[in-house]
């Protein structure tokens, strides 16, 4: 297979003499996706539809208690008025996940993505919050309420640290010569 494919592709230059590895472009090191945490985003949000979707009936709450086994539900069925727009979420997170990896580089579109699906991820959040209690932890709804406004909170101190992260300024390098 190699005498065939030595004789039939076209052989390879030599290193040019005008290659100089300090005209290479640099890497800014805020546009570098990390694929690692893509993939984990990917696996986690197939996890969540299929939880959601096929068994948001078990979502809750297991104790053992003297070999009796208890289950409190966590999701009331007002929950199942908001999956559509989860789900839509979730595959649109999906979706930009696996164009990202395949990028492999922040580009300003795909940042204005990310900062419109954060946005819709925390519009959801929010009508969870303003509309029916959609969980049952402690049968009191203020206090279920709390959760989600404590989760809407970390993710809009999230969104802003991201923000400001792209758009702060390059830090300024000093060639050595």
């Amino acid at each position: 297979i190699f005498v065939i494919l030595e004789r039939t592709l076209p052989s390879p230059e030599g290193p040019s003499r005008e290659w100089d590895p300090r005209k290479l472009a640099a890497v800014d090191q805020r546009d570098r996706v990390r694929p690692a945490g893509l993939i984990f985003d990917l696996g986690a949000s197939l996890a969540v539809i299929i939880l959601f979707n096929f068994f948001s009936q078990k979502v809750g709450i297991y104790s053992n208690t003297n070999g009796i086994w208890r289950f409190t539900p966590v999701l009331t069925p007002q929950f199942a008025l908001y999956l559509p727009w989860v789900n839509i979420r979730l595959i649109l997170g999906l979706i930009f996940n696996v164009a990202l990896l395949r990028q492999k580089q922040w580009r300003p579109w795909n940042r204005a993505v990310a900062f419109g699906l954060r946005l819709f991820s925390l519009a959801i959040l929010y009508s969870m919050i303003i509309g029916r209690p959609v969980l049952e932890l402690t049968g009191n709804a203020k206090a279920d309420n709390l959760v989600l406004v404590c989760i809407f909170l970390s993710l809009t101190i999230s969104l802003v640290r991201q923000f400001l992260r792209w758009f702060r300024p390059e830090p300024v390098v000093i060639p050595l010569r």
